[in-house]
């Protein structure tokens, strides 16, 4: 009994000494996947950044909790989709998540030998958006009439609250006892189609509502060329919208270990 419980000891000793909490920085770009641009990547790219919590359990999986601001944009014109549309929007984009890593070599911050590894990632995200375009929200005007009017029937208009499923790939290195750099590329896949404010058809027509009129803006907004008629394709309907942030990271490892007790980190 006393050498299985020296056993289980060492077992649980060395476990404890496997696991470490680091925080870090983001910093990289965001871009957006939908009925304004169906097929580029990378297409539209702008700022992204926010800040992360890591929570390392052993070389193989580790835990991460993230805040992550990112702005996206899209463009008929710039992604050559359907310009005779002219639609555009922009969108911030506060995204909040909880992913697990899987390294596919052995892996530790401070490690002596085990400083680099590939690695895949996957959880669950909760995300706001809001839809513009020349800094009027594009919600508010229901642009594909979805609902009638918002404040008739608001429970009927998309939510700007979503969930999404974020995945992804990325490398990482620790370059010091402490410090560790990480290169990753996420996808978010949604459940809503209208990050970009555009999904199904036009609903009002345009040549007989002028200046003046009080879905005006409603027209302008939902069809800037004014040559569409209602229940014309103007999305579509049948695909849902995705974003993405790549970049790096920086992250400082705290020890979860009593100071003064055997790391494990340097083997």
């Amino acid at each position: 009994m006393r050498k299985i419980f020296l056993i289980l000891l060492i077992i649980g000793a060395q476990q404890l000494r496997s696991q470490s909490l680091e925080v870090g920085i983001f910093g990289g770009g965001a871009y957006y996947i939908g009925d304004l641009n169906p097929h580029f990547h990378f297409l539209n790219t702008d700022k992204a950044y926010g800040g992360l919590v890591r929570y390392l359990e052993n070389k193989r999986w580790a835990f991460r909790g993230q805040f992550v601001y990112g702005k996206i944009k899209g463009d008929d014109v710039s992604s050559g989709f359907m310009p005779e549309r002219g639609l555009s929007f922009t969108s911030g984009i506060y995204e909040a998540s909880i992913v697990s890593e899987f390294n596919f070599l052995p892996y530790f911050t401070g490690s002596a030998k085990d400083v680099f590894s590939p690695f895949i990632f996957a959880g669950i995200a909760g995300f706001h958006h809001r839809p513009e375009r020349a800094g009027v929200s594009l919600r508010e005007l229901n642009t594909e009439g979805e609902g009638g009017s918002i404040l008739e029937n608001p429970h009927k208009v998309y939510s700007l609250y979503q969930f999404a499923i974020p995945f992804g790939l990325g490398v990482k290195y620790s370059f010091s006892g402490k410090f560790a750099v990480s290169l990753e590329w996420g996808l978010r896949r949604t459940f809503t189609d209208y990050l970009d404010d555009v999904s199904t058809e036009y609903y009002l027509s345009a040549p007989n509502i002028g200046p003046g009129h009080h879905d005006y803006s409603t027209v302008a907004f939902s069809d800037p060329t004014l040559n569409h008629e209602p229940q014309m394709q103007r999305g579509l309907r049948a695909s849902q919208d995705w974003y993405s942030f790549a970049g790096l990271s920086l992250f400082y490892r705290f020890n979860l270990t009593k100071r003064g007790a055997c790391s494990g980190f340097k083997n």
